[in-house]
């Protein structure tokens, strides 16, 4: 059984990452229309996610850049650092797009497809990161970078890469004494844009143990969270203002998934200090993450059977939706994966360790989760079923596993290849 990323991904991506722009020639450069709407396009669904601009300056510096262009200038001739945010951003906005619904006027003609630009785009925000040379240079713009290009390396088969350039921004942003305070040098826009981009890598630090060894702990930094606030309010300075834990505010994401890595971070730290049981733990950081669901915004709460797919407040904010379903998603599977730990007391004291396994196995089942950790603990625990309904639907479970996954193989060869080992699984189970 594969149950580490890194191996997964050894499977995908047996050879190293080639990158598609080695010159500033081998750049697929947008429209200024195009561009603007692929900006746009990512503000609305993954601003939130990589936490790294604040988009009223970064627009005003895309029209001055598209300004420049227009009056006969070249891209070489721009800041390489800001670029390299500017690519990251198209990469990221492509990440989130679909090819079937996507407006055509946004794409460039000699693209060909959504994962040959991403790539490209890709590319080229690494490239324009070592043309300004990110390594020896302490500079915030690249560590924006890096927070948004963090986000697209699984689609291209970055993955080894993910890791080390996480490890170079984290270094830059203690370089750079993030997050940001208040005062002189920093607006209250700067100091939130860079505590909320500092905990994106804190996150990926924390919540995400098996992939590395967490390298910061709270000893390192201010522990405030970010606040749920969008742009204008923070222009406008509104921070003392009572924060109903209703509003509706995209923000709100990135905070859960900081309360979620506080959890996760605690138990992680108790398993290797070993002097607490194990069953305490794992208790501890379930109801934790148990707490952080209930606790969820009203519109962020899973939907109740018969609730209609769609309502007026989703067609408002269509991020509503899927910062639902992918919230839920994580927040089951961690509660899955840690209650996981506990399988080797469930065949010794079956009777006791049936809740807990029962959990375990609902979460799993209940969305399929981040679906190759989710197909693989069902996978493993079918030759173990209570009988044949047990084991039926733990089997269906996993074909919708891997139905679910077989979706996004267009845009991303990591699903394709979780794909293929779930089936391997499939097959053992069914040669037995």
């Amino acid at each position: 059984m594969i149950n580490h990323p890194q191996k997964l991904m050894s499977l995908v991506f047996p050879s190293q990452f080639i990158s598609v722009v080695q010159t500033w020639d081998d750049i697929l450069v947008p429209s200024r229309s195009q561009s603007m709407k692929l900006i746009q396009h990512g503000k609305l669904w993954t601003s939130w996610i990589h936490c790294a601009i604040n988009y009223r300056q970064f627009e005003a510096a895309h029209d001055e850049f598209w300004d420049f262009l227009e009056s006969g200038g070249s891209i070489r001739e721009r800041n390489a650092s800001w670029l390299a945010i500017y690519f990251a951003l198209l990469a990221a906005a492509i990440l989130t797009s679909d090819e079937d619904n996507m407006d055509p006027s946004i794409l460039p003609h000699m693209s060909g497809n959504l994962n040959s630009l991403m790539h490209n785009w890709y590319s080229a925000s690494l490239y324009c990161l070592e043309v300004a040379n990110y390594t020896r240079s302490s500079e915030f713009m690249h560590v924006q970078a890096i927070g948004i290009l963090q986000m697209c390396c699984n689609a291209v088969g970055d993955i080894v890469f993910r890791n080390r350039m996480m490890a170079i921004g984290l270094g830059i942003a203690n370089d750079l004494g993030l997050p940001y305070k208040v005062g002189a040098e920093h607006s209250l826009v700067d100091a939130e844009v860079s505590r909320r981009l500092w905990w994106v890598f804190v996150i990926g630090e924390w919540l995400n143990p098996a992939t590395h060894r967490p390298s910061i702990s709270e000893e390192h930094f201010d522990m405030a969270l970010p606040q749920p606030l969008d742009d204008n309010d923070l222009e406008r300075g509104d921070i003392s203002i009572e924060i109903s834990p209703n509003m509706v505010s995209p923000w709100w994401y990135h905070v859960i998934l900081c309360k979620t890595a506080l959890v996760h971070r605690d138990f992680t730290q108790g398993i290797r200090k070993k002097d607490t049981d194990l069953e305490v733990l794992v208790r501890i950081a379930d109801e934790g993450l148990a707490n952080i669901i209930e606790s969820l915004p009203d519109y962020l709460q899973p939907l109740e059977e018969g609730s209609p797919h769609s309502t007026d407040l989703e067609d408002q904010y269509p991020w509503i939706r899927w910062q639902r379903v992918d919230l839920i998603m994580i927040l089951l599977l961690l509660r899955s994966r840690i209650n996981y730990e506990c399988r080797g007391f469930w065949s010794n004291s079956p009777p006791t360790s049936m809740p807990r396994r029962a959990l375990c196995l609902q979460s799993a089942r209940t969305y399929t989760l981040r679906l190759y950790g989710a197909g693989l603990i069902i996978a493993s625990e079918i030759p173990r079923s209570v009988g044949e309904d047990e084991s039926s639907d733990l089997l269906n479970s996993l074909l919708s596993c891997i139905q679910l996954l077989e979706q996004s193989k267009n845009l991303n060869i990591v699903a394709e290849k979780a794909v293929e080992h779930l089936r391997s699984f499939l097959l053992r189970i069914n040669d037995r």
